[in-house]
């Protein structure tokens, strides 16, 4: 469904924060978040939220996909999948096809695209923001 400034500050509640504490301390870890800039990630309320629970956000300049990685890893997910299953019948059907595929992604393809950030930062510096091979 359609996300709005309410669900997504749910989403992060029940999903982001437990994540970030047990990265604390579990493993003496401190993360940032990172998030695009669709209109309700923006909003004061959710700012707000993020602000009261200490978490810190990295700014992303808008229309920057070539920066992050998480959309490489979408892209190989939605390719395996019509690889794997074809077109899907219905919606139910779609999501759980992509859940066996992202079952199956391995953590190396991960940290490999997670460690790509440098490179893709220092691409985009080249480039003068222009798209890059990412």
């Amino acid at each position: 469904g359609n996300r709005n400034q309410v669900t997504y500050k749910e989403t992060l509640k029940q999903h982001l924060l437990p994540e970030i504490e047990a990265a604390r301390t579990e493993y003496g870890v401190d993360l940032a978040f990172m998030q695009d800039n669709a209109p309700c990630h923006k909003t004061n309320l959710v700012s707000r939220f993020l602000e009261e629970n200490h978490v810190p956000v990295i700014a992303w300049p808008p229309q920057s996909p070539d920066r992050n990685p998480i959309e490489n890893l979408w892209a190989i997910v939605k390719a395996r999948r019509q690889k794997k299953f074809g077109f899907p019948r219905t919606r139910v059907a779609l999501i759980d096809q992509i859940f066996a595929i992202w079952e199956e992604i391995d953590l190396d393809l991960c940290e490999t695209l997670s460690n790509s950030i440098g490179n893709r930062l220092k691409e985009c510096i080249r480039l003068n923001g222009r798209p890059t091979k990412y």
